[in-house]
């Protein structure tokens, strides 16, 4: 990934010496093809390896499926003692 995000800060420097020494604006193709594109597809790589990282440290049931028989009762009486909160 460092590796990757050092490659797009090259060439965004490329590009900005060469729009430096010819005054002319960089295509916008080149720099969505060697910047923009690139960099999308780091973030959504970055957001993802970060919500897998996020989900190993999630405490709780594995499913939120129903509550198991010995629990019934005692999670009746927790949400009726919360609905009589005021």
């Amino acid at each position: 990934m460092r590796q990757r995000l050092g490659s797009i800060r090259e060439d965004l420097d490329a590009m900005r010496r060469r729009f430096g020494r010819d005054s002319r604006a960089p295509r916008f193709d080149l720099v969505f093809d060697q910047a923009i594109k690139p960099l999308t597809l780091a973030a959504e790589e970055l957001k993802l390896s970060i919500r897998e990282k996020q989900s190993e440290f999630v405490f709780g049931p594995e499913s939120e499926g129903e509550v198991p028989a010995q629990y019934k009762a005692q999670v009746a009486e927790y949400f009726k003692a919360l609905s009589e909160m005021k």
